[in-house]
């Protein structure tokens, strides 16, 4: 996302712990239509689908056709400030308009209402060759009731000896200096020049040109980066795409987030269906972090997902939840932020479920007729199998940070298979059997 919207932002979004998932399927998006500024970069495209309405909008009239508003605007928890700007990133240099003349100050029709204790905000920021030279400053504050030409001196590019070839602008209903948001400051402006001896370029400061614009934002999760919705699903009409992409520090790994309210008394299962197109040796991840009432860093596990060209299932055992855990975060990204994410590796993910998990040997027994014994085990475990005709058993077993540690194809003789443990690390183990359409799942303890 874009780096001046984090400086706009008063808070992230909060979590909501819900007691399942939602929208798991991926097929709920909602789809918000608003006009948007040619030639600008807006908060629109954060505003609009993280509080529901434009902070950039059309004024008319304006002094001559549109003028443009910006708007700080609070609801619930999170407040914004409506901005436009020409650069992806204007604090560190990046990108701008073409300009090449030395002005002395900028001009325009202002009207404004700008609350106590917040500044309006307006950057002028000359490069040469793509380095910053000269950075020029505009703070507005209080009430100018309508629409009156101000002037403003921009004395460091008057000073300056360099001649620019390009100017980046950012202007903000509140102040990103210091991180001050108050709800409701109003910026107005209409006819954005600079002045100064044989100055004739523009800046597109007439703001008339206003576009249709739309955004398609998936219900009930939070996401970063590059996250949208594609056709190419497992099941029903979408999934979601997540694309890691270049940003101010390198690749960023797209992400999905959500919260719910795992099992304390049954080791759950989340399974899901994914398909990845990694670029090098990239790998997307899903990470479930447990949260707890007793202080502490929390657990987490985590499932590295690899290369798949066609959809493949993933399961990641909820493991370490106790009668203290109090949530349970959910986090797939395109990339691992532990590894090197690699620009445009894409993850698609849908029909993501929480199964039930069987605890115990007890419980297997009584549901599925499987036995697992000795448990604990030194050397190997032993499946007591009745189903006469199986003649194998698939075998997974994964540690308690939801990591496959042994996968194999195992005969069956006389009712029994055989399991060989003694490889395996002290500590509990989750297994999962599969013999034939059927699964039987418990945990063991290796001595």
């Amino acid at each position: 996302m874009k780096k001046l919207l984090l400086l706009l932002a008063m808070s992230a979004p909060l979590f909501l712990k819900a007691q399942t998932l939602q929208n798991t399927g991926f097929e709920n998006w909602s789809i918000y239509n608003f006009e948007d500024l040619g030639e600008w970069i807006t908060s629109n495209e954060e505003t609009v689908p993280w509080l529901g309405v434009p902070t950039a909008t059309k004024v008319n009239p304006g002094v001559i056709n549109f003028a443009l508003k910006l708007e700080t605007v609070a609801v619930g928890l999170d407040t914004m400030a409506g901005y436009i700007t020409n650069s992806e990133d204007p604090l560190s240099g990046e990108g701008g308009f073409p300009f090449t003349q030395k002005p002395t100050g900028l001009a325009g029709d202002f009207r404004y209402n700008i609350m106590p204790n917040d500044t309006a905000r307006i950057f002028i920021i000359f490069k040469n060759s793509g380095v910053v030279y000269s950075v020029d400053t505009v703070s507005l504050w209080g009430t100018q009731a309508s629409f009156s030409m101000n002037s403003y001196p921009l004395p460091n590019i008057t000073n300056s000896a360099i001649t620019p070839d390009s100017v980046i602008i950012a202007i903000a209903s509140s102040d990103f200096i210091s991180g001050t948001f108050v709800a409701g400051s109003v910026l107005e402006m209409d006819n954005l020049v600079f002045f100064g001896a044989g100055i004739t370029q523009t800046i597109h400061g007439d703001f008339d040109n206003w576009v249709a614009d739309s955004i398609v934002e998936l219900d009930d999760w939070s996401i970063s980066s590059a996250v949208t919705r594609s056709t190419d699903a497992f099941s029903g009409t979408y999934a979601a795409k997540l694309m890691t992409t270049n940003g101010d520090f390198g690749p960023e790994p797209a992400s999905l987030f959500q919260s719910f309210m795992p099992s304390t008394t049954t080791v759950d299962t989340l399974v899901g269906w994914y398909k990845y197109i990694p670029k090098g040796n990239d790998s997307a991840s899903v990470e479930i972090h447990l949260m707890s009432s007793v202080p502490g860093p929390g657990v987490s596990v985590m499932k590295s997902l690899g290369a798949a060209a066609s959809y493949a299932q993933f399961k990641v055992p909820i493991t370490g939840t106790t009668s203290n855990t109090t949530a349970a975060f959910l986090t797939i990204q395109s990339s691992s932020w532990s590894g090197m994410p690699t620009d445009s590796s894409t993850l698609y993910i849908d029909s993501i479920s929480i199964k039930p998990f069987v605890v115990s040997v007890k419980d297997v027994v009584a549901k599925h007729s499987v036995r697992a014994y000795p448990n604990p085990a030194k050397n190997e475990l032993k499946f007591i199998i009745d189903k006469k005709e199986a003649s194998e058993v698939g075998v997974v077993v994964y540690n308690t940070f939801g990591s496959e540690v042994y996968v194999n194809t195992i005969a069956v003789n006389g009712g029994e298979a055989t399991m060989p443990v003694k490889q395996l690390a002290s500590g509990m183990y989750i297994y999962e059997l599969k013999i034939g359409d059927a699964e039987y799942k418990g945990r063991f303890i290796k001595e």
